[in-house]
């Protein structure tokens, strides 16, 4: 939730500058203003809201525990550390959590947690 607030907020930060030129009838800001508006923009998204999507990677996969396969869990932490860590402005940054939480819901859908650890009630009343 961070991470998309952090995502529109900073979006719509460095593209206030863009979108007051476009469609408003007043002077275009001064190219301080500009640079400054951008720089706040790109700091929202790829410095805090890259952060918060690797915390809350530590976080989600820390809280599953034994329903993670342990290979996807090492891999999450290792994402999350990556997250935490990286001080890039490369946009492809931005893909590695929402790769991430595609990856987990098809894994949660597909997979019942549990199963593994032998028959449920449901299927002891089944027999």
């Amino acid at each position: 939730m961070v991470f998309v607030s952090l995502l529109f907020a900073g979006t719509a930060t460095a593209g206030g500058a863009a979108l007051l030129t476009r469609f408003s009838s007043a002077a275009p800001p001064p190219p301080d203003v500009v640079r400054t508006l951008m720089t706040v923009g790109f700091t929202m998204v790829f410095v805090y809201g890259v952060r918060a999507a690797g915390m809350f990677m530590i976080t989600t996969t820390t809280g599953l525990g034994r329903a993670l396969p342990r290979p996807l869990a090492v891999v999450s932490y290792l994402a999350a550390a990556f997250l935490l860590v990286s001080t890039t402005f490369h946009p492809s940054v931005l893909l590695v959590f929402p790769g991430w939480v595609l990856v987990l819901g098809v894994l949660l859908l597909v997979r019942r947690p549990g199963r593994e650890d032998g028959p449920t009630k449901e299927d002891q009343d089944e027999q």
